[in-house]
């Protein structure tokens, strides 16, 4: 997910903050406009891919055009984009991440105790073979917090993980299926969590050839993908995030700065929910 805009009919308002490619994107850009669109306001999104060079140069852009506020999942530069922001006089929301820094307004979803307290129960339920899929953590903030939520559950467990890099195109669903076969310890049960939704489909595509083994002998845990993980044979467990209630509020959030009845410095953190399924023995 990542830039999104919004523009007024008349004096324009952007918010930064997703790419739609997915669902979930599609869910969160659906709640902003449930707000903003009543308001008189119209989104526009725009896509940095986390660069934060791009990042900048939208949101100068934006600024040229006149732009009354923003809404923003920040890259690594959120600081250099939030002093920006400021000197020009429009209001921010920083969407999917928590930016601890002095009268900074944010909203994100508690995706650390989510996956923290997923995993403590897959734990309690008797898996004992712990394997990690996910791209790269440096790209986005709530990619290291889903990572330490899962990492550090294992950890006050005396328990490790096998770490499967994985992006775009690498590694195949036939790649995939190849190391399950040679990795996975017959003798252990096995838990593979799968920690970026657009993921989710290639494994488990891969894991077919044994999916008679689910959920006893391998259990499957992704984040999301509510879309289709409860139409599927097995059913697949998610930790979902309440992300059309996010977009909602973080809109509710800019408003409030715009009109004045807000000031900068509201934080609020959602919960997410724990939808256990087929894929998983709990």
């Amino acid at each position: 997910r990542q830039r999104q805009m919004c523009i007024r009919d008349r004096d324009k308002i952007f918010s930064d903050g997703l790419r739609i490619y997915s669902t979930l994107d599609q869910k969160a850009q659906s709640g902003m406009e449930q707000v903003m669109l009543p308001a008189g306001y119209q989104t526009v999104v725009c896509t940095s891919n986390f660069n934060p060079e791009t990042e900048l140069m939208y949101v100068d852009k934006m600024l040229s055009l006149g732009v009354d506020g923003f809404i923003i999942q920040p890259t690594a530069n959120f600081k250099a984009v939030h002093d920006r922001i400021r000197r020009a006089g429009k209001p921010v929301v920083f969407f999917d991440a928590a930016i601890y820094s002095p009268g900074t307004s944010w909203i994100k979803t508690n995706l650390y105790d989510g996956v923290y307290n997923a995993t403590q129960a897959l734990l309690d339920a008797g898996y004992e073979d712990f394997f990690s899929i996910a791209a790269n953590m440096t790209e986005m903030r709530t990619r290291m917090e889903r990572f330490q939520g899962y990492a550090e559950a294992l950890a006050a467990n005396g328990q490790l993980y096998k770490a499967i890099p994985i992006d775009h195109n690498k590694p195949s669903i036939n790649e995939l299926t190849e190391y399950f076969k040679f990795k996975f310890n017959p003798a252990k049960r096995t838990l593979i969590f799968v920690q970026n939704q657009w993921a989710l489909p290639r494994v488990y595509k891969a894991l077919q050839p044994m999916a008679h083994l689910l959920p006893q002998q391998i259990g499957l845990l992704g984040l999301n993908c509510e879309d289709w993980t409860n139409l599927t044979t097995p059913t697949v467990s998610t930790i979902i995030e309440p992300v059309d209630q996010e977009g909602r509020e973080a809109a509710e959030m800019l408003l409030a700065l715009l009109d004045g009845s807000s000031e900068p410095g509201e934080q609020r953190i959602l919960e997410c929910k724990l939808n256990w399924l087929d894929s998983t023995s709990i």
